[in-house]
């Protein structure tokens, strides 16, 4: 099931263009904690182990998720989009995302990109649905 999730990417940080400063700020919080992990273990900070890339439709954030993904083929990486983890039976969904994240965690060190999360998981506190509210908590409780 896992398989299906893996990407394999052709592209490369300098195949994006214009946006160097961001890349570089992205391979400091992607690359760095993964390849170099016994600096941060030397300076006593834990690495981030997050991130959120946003902006408006079209600006790139896939291109630049799938520059690191080309960039870095020795990491396995994982892209799921939101509206694939939403069903309609109730607790499918959150059975979808925890079998998502246990099955990466077993080939850790991995980077997960959730593309689209905006569509699934919006502000807990403006969920207008209980699906929204079980999808968010779930997520969060995963990512955590």
């Amino acid at each position: 099931m896992l398989e299906k999730f893996k990407v394999t990417s052709n592209v490369k940080y300098e195949d994006v263009g214009g946006l160097s400063a961001t890349l570089k700020q992205l391979r400091e919080m992607i690359e760095w904690p993964i390849k170099h992990t016994t600096i941060f273990e030397w300076l006593g900070v834990s690495p981030p182990k997050g991130i959120l890339i946003s902006g408006p439709p079209g600006c790139g954030k896939t291109l630049v998720a799938m520059a690191v993904a080309g960039q870095n083929s020795d990491i396995p990486f994982y892209r799921i989009s939101g509206p694939e983890i939403v069903t309609g039976i109730s607790g499918q969904s959150e059975e979808k995302i925890r079998n998502f994240f246990n099955g990466v965690s077993e080939k850790a060190p991995a980077i997960i990109f959730i593309d689209e999360l905006d569509s699934v998981a919006g502000k807990r506190e403006n969920a207008s649905k209980d699906l929204e509210v079980r999808i968010v908590a779930q997520l969060a409780s995963c990512m955590d």
